[in-house]
């Protein structure tokens, strides 16, 4: 991967709200991302050449993280840049001391289920009609989550 992982900043939000666009049904509105900076989440940006490649937004409390986001722009997709967010988040996680990681991910989307599979996620549950299709239908989310051990 070429891309170098950085913290999220403010001037990075016009980026990231181009990819929301590009790969989410239902985008987050970028006073969202802002207010995740503000309130001091792990907020990270993988950024290859000067161009955000993608990002991905952690959020801890008491013991748990919960990946919040995590989205790479679809030309970058296939180069290791979602599998090395994914690693950062991780390892933050783990500094801070998480126990257990949670996510949700749509039913659908092969390619993440298998990145989050091999980095020790397991589904623990279906959250049924949870995602917004575009032609106005409604898949199911996956939950899953990883044990983290602290050495």
């Amino acid at each position: 991967m070429a891309a170098a992982i950085r913290n999220m900043t403010p001037a990075d939000l016009p980026a990231i709200e181009t990819i929301e666009q590009r790969v989410f049904t239902e985008p987050w509105v970028m006073g969202s991302y802002a207010a995740c900076l503000r309130s001091g989440c792990y907020a990270r940006v993988a950024e290859d050449a000067g161009t955000v490649a993608g990002y991905a937004v952690l959020h801890q409390l008491r013991g748990e993280a919960e990946i919040f986001t995590l989205a790479v722009a679809p030309e970058f997709q296939g180069k290791g840049i979602g599998t090395a967010l994914l690693a950062d988040l991780m390892s933050e996680a783990n500094r801070e001391g998480a126990f257990r990681v949670v996510l949700q991910v749509r039913s659908s989307n092969d390619h993440a289920i298998h990145i989050y599979k091999k980095a020790g996620f397991v589904q623990a549950g279906v959250i049924s009609d949870y995602y917004a299709n575009r032609d106005g239908t409604r898949e199911d989310a996956l939950f899953m989550e990883a044990m983290l051990t602290h050495a």
